[in-house]
């Protein structure tokens, strides 16, 4: 019953990686790309709330997906899906903020108050901190109160929206097929994320068994997650390339079109083209993966 040292969890990494290098290139490409052009960016003005905001949605996205990743080649897969539902938020919450962005900023700059001051809350009367400790713009009655008011559910957070009814107004400003894109990973990352983020009872009962009479757990990488890593790496992929595409045309970080190509051929990778869809496709025709390349572009090799 003993957590697998640090040699097994190496070999484990290997094997994973090995098995699926073109989620693994997916995720890792859109990072590698987002980082260069970070890297070469200068700030040349000093941004706007709204920019900061839009930053910290990049920041927090980066974080995530890189979580997504080493929980995801550790196999520890329902666990990547609980970041990966993050990370798909994150990417939402970014995209509601640009749709007008002023008055959304300051929305969110308020809900943070709202957050600190509630955690404030918490941990003075759990005597973690003694109130005095509590920064004193957290600590005003009225104001508490008053953001209370102007966000009643916790859940919603600073959106105060339903999730579907943010997925269908940002869908309504992307093109046709973006639109249902974002409605399938919303699916995915709604569905399996919630059910890793509380408590997915076959999955959780999937981690013990009874053999030869002893009692067994599983305290690492299990076979069973392999399935939940596979959709988050995909997930985790496509939310955070759509984060940095926001990002990269709100501040011009790259060509804005070679982005998009590199983009597209990073998603095309994830898709899986059997020898039957592939049947009588000539190497100019429109690969059968759907994402706009020709065949001989991209997935004729990988089927020859």
């Amino acid at each position: 019953m003993a957590y697998p040292d640090t040699a097994a969890l190496t070999r484990v990494r290997g094997r994973v990686r090995a098995a699926y290098p073109a989620l693994f290139g997916a995720v890792e490409g859109v990072l590698k790309f987002a980082d260069s052009a970070l890297d070469a960016w200068k700030f040349r003005r000093k941004p706007t709330p709204y920019e900061l905001a839009l930053l910290a949605h990049l920041a927090r996205g980066t974080r995530t997906t890189h979580a997504v990743v080493q929980l995801a080649e550790l196999l520890f897969g329902s666990v990547a899906l609980t970041a990966t539902r993050v990370a798909f938020e994150t990417m939402v919450s970014a995209y509601w903020l640009s749709l007008d962005p002023d008055t959304r900023t300051q929305q969110f700059d308020r809900f943070g108050v709202l957050e600190w001051a509630e955690f404030g809350v918490s941990l003075t009367k759990l005597r973690w901190l003694r109130p005095d400790e509590v920064p004193a713009r957290f600590r005003d009655p009225a104001r508490l109160q008053k953001l209370r008011d102007e966000f009643p559910s916790v859940r919603l957070g600073w959106t105060q929206v339903p999730p579907p009814k943010l997925i269908k107004g940002i869908a309504k400003t992307w093109p046709k097929s973006a639109a249902a894109d974002l409605r399938n990973f919303a699916r995915v990352a709604g569905t399996l994320g919630s059910r890793h983020a509380h408590v997915g009872c076959a999955d959780t009962a999937d981690h013990v068994s009874v053999e030869d009479g002893r009692l067994r757990i599983a305290l690492g990488p299990h076979k069973a997650d392999q399935y939940w890593m596979s959709a988050s790496l995909k997930v985790a992929a496509w939310s955070y390339g759509q984060l940095f595409d926001l990002v990269a045309e709100h501040f011009h970080l790259a060509d804005i079109e070679h982005w998009r190509q590199h983009f597209t051929r990073l998603l095309a990778r994830c898709a899986v083209v059997t020898k039957e869809q592939a049947r009588g496709v000539k190497p100019d025709d429109p690969c059968p993966c759907g994402y706009g390349l020709k065949f001989k572009r991209c997935h004729r090799d990988a089927l020859s």
